[in-house]
C-alpha cells in the first residue's frame, strides 16, 4: 500500500481542493512549491486525471512508478546519474562494455555553441537532460538551431516534476544514427531486481507509433500501453539472448528500472537507462491488461 505524504494536506488546504481540480498542468506546475511536497502533489492529481484513481497499490505498474518518483528513490544518485543521457555512457561502459555504447561525435553545452557547430550530415542530436526530443538528420538536411538552444535553456525538472532531471546539467549531445537508420526498433526491457522480465517494442516511434508487448518467450500479450497495440509480428531478434543478458546486468544496481536497447540481430547499443516510464501516466488498453503486464513484471 502506498501512503500519501501528509504535508500534501496542508497543500490542499492552502489551495482549495476545487482550485486545484480546475487548474491545468501549467498552472499546477507554476503554482505548487518547486520541493519534495510540491512535487509529490502534482504527480498525485496528475496519476488521478490520467488513471482515473489514486496511486495506492504497489503491486500496479503505474503504481510502483510513481513511488518511485514521489519519494527519495527516485532521487538515488545512481538514478540521476543514468538519467544524463551523457553520463549514462560511463555507467554503460563500466557494467556492460564500451562495446554496447552509442559513439558520442559531439557534446554541445552552450547556447552560443550552437550556431557554429558543424553537424554530421547524418546524425542524431538530442539533449542530455530531458526526454522525448530529438532531430534525427539525413542527406545534410537544415537544422533548427533554435530548437537546440531552447534546449540549452530548459530545465526539463519544470516540467515534469521529476525530480531525478532537477539538477542535469543542460548539454546537448551529437550521435551517429544507430545503425545507420531513423527509425531503428526500440526492445524496451523492463526489469525488477535486476531481471529482464517484460519487453516493450516501439515501432515507427517518429511516424505511426505503435507498440509490441511480448514476455522472454516472445509471446505477444495482447496489450499496450499510450499508443495503440502492433498487429503484427517482429521477429525475434538473434542476439536476444545477449540483450537480454546487458539488461540483467544493468539493471542489476535497481529495484525497478528500464533498459531500452537497439538491435540489428547481430549487435546490440544501449539507447538510454529509464527510471519512471512515461511519468507513471502509461494508460493500459484497459485496466486487466495492466494486472497481467504488472504480474508478469513484479510476479516470482
Amino acid at each position: 500500500m502506498i501512503s500519501i505524504d501528509p504535508d500534501i494536506n496542508e497543500l490542499i488546504a492552502r489551495f482549495g481542493t476545487q482550485k486545484l481540480q480546475k487548474m491545468d498542468r501549467l498552472a499546477l506546475r507554476t503554482n505548487l512549491p518547486k520541493d519534495d511536497t510540491g512535487d509529490r502533489l502534482y504527480a498525485l492529481i496528475l496519476f488521478a486525471r490520467v488513471h482515473g484513481r489514486l496511486p495506492r497499490d504497489e503491486t500496479l505498474f503505474n503504481d510502483y512508478v510513481f513511488n518511485i518518483k514521489s519519494t527519495a528513490e527516485g532521487q538515488r544518485p545512481e538514478r540521476c546519474f543514468v538519467t544524463d543521457k551523457h553520463l549514462a555512457k560511463i555507467y554503460i561502459k563500466a557494467i556492460a562494455g564500451e562495446e554496447y555504447v552509442v559513439p558520442t561525435l559531439g557534446l554541445i553545452t552552450s547556447p552560443e555553441a550552437v550556431g557554429h557547430h558543424d553537424f554530421p550530415d547524418a546524425c542524431c542530436i538530442k539533449p542530455t537532460h530531458m526526454s522525448g526530443q530529438v532531430i534525427l538528420r539525413t542527406g545534410g538536411s537544415a537544422i533548427d538551431r533554435s530548437r537546440i538552444s531552447k534546449w540549452l535553456q530548459t530545465n526539463f525538472y519544470d516540467s515534469t516534476r521529476e525530480a531525478q532531471y532537477k539538477y542535469i546539467a543542460p548539454r546537448v549531445i551529437v550521435e551517429p544514427l544507430v545503425f545507420g537508420v531513423t527509425n531503428p526498433l526500440d526492445f524496451k526491457f523492463h526489469c525488477y531486481k535486476g531481471q529482464p522480465k517484460v519487453i516493450q517494442i516501439d515501432i515507427d516511434r517518429y511516424t505511426e507509433h505503435r507498440r509490441l508487448i511480448v514476455g522472454l518467450d516472445w509471446v505477444d500479450q495482447g496489450m499496450s500501453m499510450t499508443y495503440p497495440k502492433f498487429e503484427g509480428a517482429i521477429p525475434r531478434p538473434g542476439n536476444l539472448s545477449q540483450m537480454t543478458a546487458v539488461a540483467a546486468k544493468l539493471s542489476a544496481n535497481f529495484d525497478y528500472v528500464r533498459i531500452d536497447l537497439y538491435s540489428n540481430g547481430v549487435d546490440c547499443l544501449v539507447g538510454e537507462i529509464t527510471n519512471t516510464p512515461g511519468n507513471a501516466s502509461e494508460k493500459f488498453t484497459s485496466p486487466e491488461a495492466e494486472r497481467r503486464f504488472s504480474q508478469l513484471l513484479f510476479g516470482s
